[in-house]
């Protein structure tokens, strides 16, 4: 019989948003490096470009540019919780064991190999589980036991090769 270690877990809109932060700026190095080569290039402008008041207004929109992309991306975050009308906790339950996990949400259970895990990243506030490239499993560290987080911490190192991993403390 496998151990199976079962967390009750309670997810808030907040946590629902720094997953949805994490996924875009920190898990999507494309969008990270146009933002740099953008603000970059609105330095060069200013910097090499004739003085006048297009290279001014072009060097000011390409400066500007992460400030707005960072704003769209958070009123779209906002606009999807806003239309989803979710609640401001939401009960989840996750069951880890060796061949893989239980994530238990809105009555429905789903089993998760550790084979369909594409990337698993551990941060300090959070568990964040890539099972395809359109699903995100969030799991807050304060909702876990440290022997729980070392036992799933544990799991994922023998099973999820490190390519695949990022534990950090």
């Amino acid at each position: 019989m496998q151990e199976i270690k079962k967390m009750k877990l309670d997810l808030t809109i907040k946590d629902y948003k720094k997953a949805s932060y994490y996924n875009h700026f920190v898990r999507s190095k494309k969008m990270v490096v146009l933002m740099v080569l953008v603000f970059l290039a609105g330095i060069a402008v200013l910097i090499l470009g004739e003085r006048g008041p297009v290279t001014y207004l072009v060097a000011a929109v390409f400066i500007c540019y992460p400030l707005i992309a960072y704003g769209l991306v958070t009123y779209q975050i906002n606009r999807f919780v806003k239309a989803k009308k979710m609640p401001a906790h939401t009960p989840m339950t996750a069951e880890f064991f060796p061949d893989g996990f239980y994530i238990t949400q809105h009555g429905k259970r789903t089993l998760f190999t550790w084979n369909s895990v594409r990337y698993f990243v551990k941060n300090k506030e959070y568990f964040f589980i890539y099972v395809d490239k359109m699903r995100l499993i969030n799991i807050p560290l304060r909702c876990l036991k440290p022997e729980e987080i070392q036992y799933v911490e544990q799991l994922v190192t023998n099973h999820v090769s490190d390519k695949r991993r990022k534990l950090a403390n």
